[in-house]
């Protein structure tokens, strides 16, 4: 039986959602995220960018591979979103889908071995 995790994400300011992740399970290790949303206001002070960033390492954390199709709205452009996308790890495969993989930091990778000498 496989695990499904709950990766999505959003940030509040009061009561109110100023930005929000959406990301679902695909299959095996492979989750899709559907939707990031900020609205006008918001965009540029990083909200998308520290969600975004939690949601990736939780996918690290259990070794997920997370993939998304780079949908623009509003007044950001395809080729801001595939930069910013970009800058995050995100990889545009001959398919037309963007992937990550897992990354394995410095810190997981000590952690990982310090016993197994």
């Amino acid at each position: 039986m496989t695990k499904v995790y709950n990766l999505s994400s959003y940030e509040r300011l009061s009561t109110k959602a100023i930005a929000v992740i959406d990301v679902s399970w695909v299959e095996d290790k492979i989750y899709e995220i559907n939707r990031i949303n900020t609205p006008q206001l918001y965009r540029g002070g990083g909200v998308a960018s520290r969600l975004l960033k939690q949601v990736l390492e939780r996918a690290d954390h259990h070794g997920l591979t997370l993939r998304l199709v780079i949908k623009p709205s509003g007044s950001l452009d395809y080729d801001q979103l595939e930069a910013w996308y970009e800058r995050h790890g995100f990889v545009k495969q001959d398919s037309g889908w963007y992937l990550r993989y897992p990354q394995i930091s410095e810190t997981s990778l000590s952690t990982h071995f310090k016993g197994s000498k």
